[in-house]
């Protein structure tokens, strides 16, 4: 990742509730042998993607196989924390479907809606899980471009400028490089500079 590039907004705001205190130790063999019929309860969705955060390994890096004791350490801090035991494939099935879940309402609210980032911040905080797993945005980001640069018409090889004012102002700097470094602006959209000198 470019650490020229400003945080976005959802990189703004730490994650919300934090992990509940483990509740008693239990080995993997014995969370093995544990009757796996937690409840999928609000609550333990969020404990499940909160546990999922805290490991990289398991959303960071692309194409990385991730081994099965990996889900089951999620399965046994899920078990010692809330003493509800889930089935490894029933947690992973779950963090499946969030990802889908997500990336389906990025790509509605940006491609097809054409909503700017404070937007689309606004719409996917409807979703009461979103808090809670808006750190798999990191992975999407380049996605989110792609959809955005469809959405303003741009073409694949044009880039998005951000600029960090453009977040403090509450306004949307986006143009694109010329082949010569300069930045051209889309028609409609004007430069962080040019704002200023507007308001002034």
């Amino acid at each position: 990742m470019d650490p020229t590039r400003p945080k976005p907004l959802y990189q703004l705001n730490p994650l919300t509730h934090p992990l509940p205190p483990i509740l008693f130790e239990t080995s993997l063999d014995e969370y093995r042998k544990v009757d796996h019929d937690g409840h999928k309860n609000k609550w333990i969705r969020e404990v499940i993607l909160r546990l999922i955060y805290n490991r990289p390994e398991l959303w960071l890096a692309k194409n990385v196989k991730v081994k099965a004791i990996q889900w089951e350490e999620v399965g046994l801090e899920l078990f010692r924390r809330t003493e509800q035991a889930l089935s490894i494939s029933k947690i992973r099935e779950f963090w499946r479907a969030s990802k889908t879940s997500l990336r389906q309402r990025l790509q509605k609210l940006v491609e097809i809606e054409g909503k700017n980032p404070s937007e689309t911040e606004i719409g996917l905080l409807k979703w009461p899980l979103y808090p809670h797993i808006k750190f798999y945005r990191t992975v999407l980001r380049d996605l989110e471009d792609e959809w955005r640069k469809k959405a303003l018409g741009l073409s694949y090889n044009e880039e998005i400028i951000r600029d960090e004012a453009a977040y403090d102002d509450e306004i949307e700097c986006i143009g694109f490089f010329e082949g010569d470094g300069r930045i051209k602006t889309p028609m409609g959209m004007v430069k962080p500079e040019e704002h200023m000198e507007q308001e002034n």
